[in-house]
């Protein structure tokens, strides 16, 4: 004898949603995800953070300060500018941090050396640029825009309002931006923050190797960025309403510092966990935008047309179009980096800089000079090599493409 059994049919979700425990907000979200991609943006699978060196652990340039700043640079950590516009003298430093409550190895502090009036068009910031390819994914200009959540670890000695600044850019020179404001609860203390802001559904970023969007973190400005109420929502960036609110205390006071770290850009509404990449992987990233070549690094060079002598230098990676090199001497100034000729005697020449440069195609950096603009020479068919290892001096080339 056969029994069957009919049961009536049921809405799983419905089912699931009878459940008694807590599953907290990423469950509630991820039995509400339509499609598997959704789920899969909601918990962050696969790589996330677009922010390079968030860790602050790859330092190429070498140095753990750099003192007396006063203008724009990328001064020490690599892909992080420190913005400055007479806003005093500063000194940055990568942080050793050993302290069991420190979240993080390494940080980026900036301190104040000598204090400015915050008026007009004063002001200081940390930044990063972020290339087309690299914000591709976020479909901004479409009505599938993705959010942004950013999360990062803060301390300074002096607590108050701080503001974050997002700056989409867009052909032909018109951009837009988004602010957020976080406040800095406690001195001397490491504080977790994040901040969430909307797909820009109405505007696309640019595309390729350009630069495309911005994040600053605002540590102070004058009158000219406060005097309109803080922009909430993507607008035309507009000056008057970019950090309207902030405390400008840290930069008015000798010996104020800001200090940063563990910082992560992701898909989202949510923060998750910051993403651990190797130091390779995290190196190589880095190496797409700047590369140094320091001291006992020898090259080979030839003069094969009698006329113009041409050297190849292999980078680990494709940096972005078009790394410009400078050549550094003694004492970390521009200067001469060394070049012999094999022939006859050994000839050295001085370099200050390539005169034929042609940029970086596919790893290789192709550079060179005119054989006639070289005392005492370079004879035609001689092979010589560029030496950065010349006496005493702390010779070097530096390649940026920084943005």
């Amino acid at each position: 004898m056969t029994v069957r059994a009919n049961k009536p049919a049921f809405n799983i979700r419905e089912k699931l949603k009878e459940l008694t425990h807590n599953i907290g907000l990423k469950g509630r979200e991820l039995m509400g995800a339509a499609t598997v991609q959704e789920a899969r943006d909601l918990v962050s699978a696969g790589r996330k953070n677009i922010i390079h060196n968030g860790n602050m652990e790859i330092n190429q340039r070498g140095a753990s300060s750099a003192t007396t700043l006063t203008t724009e640079g990328f001064h020490l950590l690599d892909r992080w500018a420190f913005a400055l516009n007479t806003a005093g003298t500063w000194t940055a430093s990568q942080q050793d941090n050993t302290s069991s409550t420190d979240p993080f190895r390494k940080s980026y502090r900036v301190t104040v050396n000598t204090t400015a009036s915050f008026i007009g068009n004063t002001y200081c910031f940390l930044g990063q640029g972020i290339e087309g390819h690299d914000v591709n994914h976020l479909n901004y200009g479409t009505n599938k825009a993705k959010p942004l959540t950013l999360s990062f670890w803060v301390k300074s000695n002096y607590p108050g309002r701080k503001i974050v600044e997002f700056e989409l850019r867009q052909n032909p020179g018109v951009n837009k931006s988004i602010s957020r404001e976080y406040t800095i609860n406690s001195a001397d203390t490491w504080e977790y923050k994040t901040i969430t802001i909307p797909g820009n559904s109405e505007f696309s970023s640019l595309d390729g190797t350009v630069l495309a969007l911005r994040v600053f973190f605002w540590i102070a400005a004058g009158t000219d960025f406060t005097s309109s109420n803080l922009s909430t929502t993507w607008t035309n960036s507009s000056n008057t309403s970019r950090v309207s609110g902030i405390s400008n205390d840290v930069a008015e006071n000798v010996g104020g510092y800001f200090e940063i770290t563990g910082v992560q850009l992701e898909v989202g509404k949510n923060a998750t966990d910051f993403e651990y990449r190797s130091f390779a992987e995290e190196l190589a990233l880095c190496q797409r935008y700047y590369r140094s070549l320091s001291a006992g690094r020898i090259f080979s060079v030839s003069n094969g047309s009698g006329t113009a002598i041409g050297a190849n230098i292999h980078h680990p990676v494709t940096m972005r179009p078009s790394p410009s090199p400078t050549f550094y001497g003694s004492n970390s100034t521009t200067g001469n980096v060394v070049m012999y000729s094999s022939e006859p005697g050994n000839q050295t020449n001085y370099i200050t800089a390539a005169n034929n440069f042609s940029g970086a195609m596919n790893g290789i950096e192709c550079f060179g000079w005119n054989a006639s603009s070289f005392s005492p020479g370079f004879p035609s068919a001689a092979s010589g090599w560029i030496d950065l290892g010349f006496g005493s001096n702390n010779l070097r080339i530096e390649f940026s493409s920084e943005i």
